[in-house]
Parts: structure tokens; C-alpha cells; sequence
């Protein structure tokens, strides 16, 4: 088996580059529905963690996860998923890094895609039929994170938070 990661180039100083990612793990559950579950489907995206990887001094890892849940079998039953996935970073001079915005701002947008294809996958896997989770909406996202900088430490978006963009159509339509 060949060694897939990337091999890191040289990058500008305090330039971080994405060198790896990788399914971090995976919880789906079916169930029949109950009145407390939503009408429709939910998604949460969020950061679950951030750890520096043993004897690699310029790198760190940091996993984005997605809690979707979401109704199937003509709203019978309910698919319940935990999806995360790890991003791994190089950093030329870690002194030069703001790490706390970086993995609450740039790794999300770069981690997003990998977590999005994963949960299409697990879905295809598991014989539910549901529609692939957003893309997403990078200015918007930053925007919520911004919003939320300091309250909690980490980001969580919904799916269901409008877009300015949206809300900008909303209203001019009226």
C-alpha cells in the first residue's frame, strides 16, 4: 500500500499548508421517528477538535464534524449521523501562526469539502436516499464565525441560517 498524503512544498513564512485528511469516524443510526425529532432535516457543522500530532513539532490536525438528522420512509423513521473528518496542516514557522483563528477560520473551508464528499458516501452506503448536505457558503460561513469569535470558541453553522445573500433577495422581493 503506497502512502497517499501529500508531500508538503515549500510555503512563504508563516504560510500553513493542508497535507492530509482522513475519515475521523462515523455513527449512523436509524430509528423510528418520535414528535421530538424535527419535521424536516437538520444539519450542524462544527469543529470537534484540535490536536498537535506526536514527533511532527510544525504540524496539527483539526476535526470538523457534522451531526445530520433527517427523516426517511415517507417520515416514518428518522437517519441519525455523526460525521468527522480530520484535516492535517504543516506550518512553516508556528510562532508566525494565529492558530486560533486559522483552525476556526481556514481549516473549516478546507476541511468542508472532504467532510461533505464523506457523508455523501456514508449516505450512498447505507441505502437512504438523501439529498447531498450544501455547499458551502464560504462568506457566510466566515461571517457567522466572526459573529460567534469568543462566545464559545467553536464555530457551529446550520444549514438552516440564511445566506445574506438570501435574505437580501427575501426582502427586495417583497
Amino acid at each position: 500500500m503506497t502512502d497517499t498524503r501529500f508531500e508538503p512544498i515549500d510555503l512563504p513564512a508563516g504560510g500553513v499548508q493542508m497535507v492530509d485528511s482522513y475519515l475521523h469516524g462515523v455513527h449512523l443510526e436509524r430509528r423510528d421517528r418520535t414528535e421530538a425529532d424535527p419535521p424536516g432535516p437538520t444539519l450542524v457543522v462544527g469543529l470537534a477538535g484540535q490536536t498537535d500530532p506526536e514527533g511532527q513539532p510544525a504540524t496539527f490536525a483539526v476535526i470538523l464534524e457534522a451531526h445530520i438528522v433527517a427523516p426517511f420512509n415517507e417520515g416514518q423513521a428518522i437517519a441519525e449521523l455523526r460525521c468527522s473528518v480530520v484535516g492535517i496542516f504543516s506550518v512553516q514557522q508556528p510562532e508566525a501562526l494565529d492558530l486560533g483563528r486559522f483552525t476556526s477560520r481556514e481549516s473549516v473551508v478546507l476541511i468542508y469539502p472532504y467532510l461533505r464528499a464523506s457523508v455523501g458516501q456514508i449516505w450512498r452506503m447505507s441505502g437512504i436516499p438523501m439529498p447531498p448536505i450544501p455547499t458551502l457558503d464560504t462568506l457566510s460561513l466566515l461571517s457567522v464565525i466572526d459573529g460567534h469569535a469568543g462566545a464559545s470558541g467553536a464555530p457551529e453553522t446550520s444549514a438552516a441560517a440564511e445566506s445574506p445573500r438570501r435574505r437580501s433577495r427575501a426582502k427586495s422581493s417583497k
